[in-house]
């Protein structure tokens, strides 16, 4: 048995096919208070955004003090970028 699940595996890797993962059946519509859940969702999902575009605004700003510290050191004491890096962003 173990060896035909490792050729079905085998022969599935090779076509590219991947399993197919378990759907979301969702809310049912007669589901009590179905509107304040949906509700909730949403909002929920509003603030994970907001926090991923915090983060990210976070991180570009901690990358451009560290890059105007390369900039006045001109490099020297920043190992922070590779040289490759630090061609990139001056050119």
């Amino acid at each position: 048995m173990s060896e035909h699940h490792k050729k079905k595996r085998r022969e599935e890797r090779k076509t590219g096919k991947k399993p197919k993962g378990p759907k979301d059946p969702g809310l049912p519509q007669q589901w009590p208070f179905k509107e304040e859940l949906v509700k909730e969702f949403a909002w929920k999902r509003q603030q994970i955004l907001e926090s991923e575009k915090a983060k990210k605004q976070e991180r570009k700003r901690a990358r451009e003090v560290s890059l105007g510290s390369c900039e006045s050191d001109r490099g020297a004491g920043c190992l922070k970028w590779s040289a490759s890096q630090l061609c990139k962003m001056l050119l």
